[in-house]
């Protein structure tokens, strides 16, 4: 079914792109380099990947479309790419499970009050310095063994680049091919 529906934008001239990891990602860096003008997902994952204009809801016919920009956030709320990975790292992501007992509101008050990756650190040591026999028991909490390498990852994956696909010739490639498009309307589905 993927090939077939691969085939179809080649044979119509649609570009296109097989991401090798993350959409959001690929989403996101063709936005910055000006390749599209927005980007529809309804993953808000699209943020902390470098994401600007977003739009949800375009497939769901009983919901509004909605407009999301990042300049609005950056405005409204002072968050900047960096804030918008702190929070994905402490709500939980496709990257990590956040951590337990943080919901969005307190996820902001900690974001307002250590910004940055760096703050994430900050903010880390005052939590253990607030009580040792809770850090005991948070040391036995699965997410938070892993939360050290889960930030270095999260970091890494948003700000480097990493899962997307950097040769986009073929974005550019116009492979209108009407006979081929003939040929191909013409044969039977076999499925």
């Amino acid at each position: 079914m993927v090939e077939d529906v691969m085939e179809l934008l080649r044979l119509f001239g649609v570009p296109y792109l097989v991401c090798p990891m993350e959409a959001e990602a690929q989403c996101a860096a063709l936005e910055q380099l000006g390749l599209v003008d927005g980007i529809i997902t309804d993953d808000s994952d699209i943020f902390p990947f470098g994401g600007k204009k977003v739009y949800k809801n375009i497939f769901h016919n009983q919901k509004f479309v909605e407009a999301f920009f990042a300049q609005d956030i950056e405005k409204e709320l002072g968050f900047s790419q960096e804030e918008m990975i702190a929070l994905a790292l402490l709500l939980g992501s496709d990257y990590t499970d956040g951590i337990r007992g943080i919901g969005i509101v307190n996820a902001t008050e900690v974001v307002n009050a250590y910004p940055g990756l760096a703050g994430l650190e900050d903010f880390k040591k005052w939590v253990q310095a607030f009580d040792l026999a809770e850090e005991a028991q948070r040391l036995k909490d699965k997410k938070a063994k892993k939360s050290d390498s889960e930030i270095a990852e999260m970091t890494k994956a948003a700000t480097a680049g990493r899962g997307v696909q950097t040769r986009i010739d073929q974005f550019f490639t116009n492979y209108d091919d009407e006979q081929a498009l003939a040929v191909r309307c013409r044969e039977p589905n076999e499925s």
